[in-house]
């Protein structure tokens, strides 16, 4: 997979680059570690990813990913952030990863969709399965 997809300069428009480099600066050189945030970004990414997998094309969503995906990705990775260091993030890290998964289910069950015109949007029949029987498995003279 094409993981993350956001970047440090994504987390950091959200939740602001004084607070990344506060949660992630852990050898204290005044720079965010750039292997924690990466770690944090292919977290949040491979959440998202696992509520988006068998109804979008994953490697569509990776080349391009839709302004919806950027934003379910950046809320799992401010929860993660929060839950990290809850003395940068001033907000309840539970509640808000409650909130995000409340909108990767309702994406999921097709409540909500990307907001996309074409693909990536999934076709009208969601897991129906069609397959093709042999006509012989069907005769009048069967004893059924």
């Amino acid at each position: 997979m094409a993981y993350p997809y956001i970047t440090k300069a994504d987390l950091e428009s959200r939740i602001g680059a004084d607070t990344v480099r506060a949660i992630f600066d852990e050898d204290r050189d005044g720079d965010a570690d750039d292997d924690k945030v990466t770690r944090l970004l292919k977290d949040a990414s491979a959440k998202v990813a696992g509520y988006l997998r068998g109804i979008y094309p994953l490697a569509t969503i990776a080349a391009n990913p839709p302004e919806e995906v950027l934003r379910l990705t950046l809320d799992v990775a401010e929860a993660y952030a929060a839950k990290r260091h809850s003395e940068y993030v001033q907000r309840d890290w539970e509640k808000l990863m409650l909130a995000a998964e409340r909108d990767l289910k309702s994406l999921r069950r097709g409540e909500t969709r990307l907001d996309v015109d074409g693909s990536p949007e999934p076709a009208a029949n969601q897991g129906g399965l069609t397959v093709e029987v042999p006509a012989q498995l069907f005769t009048d003279d069967s004893d059924f």
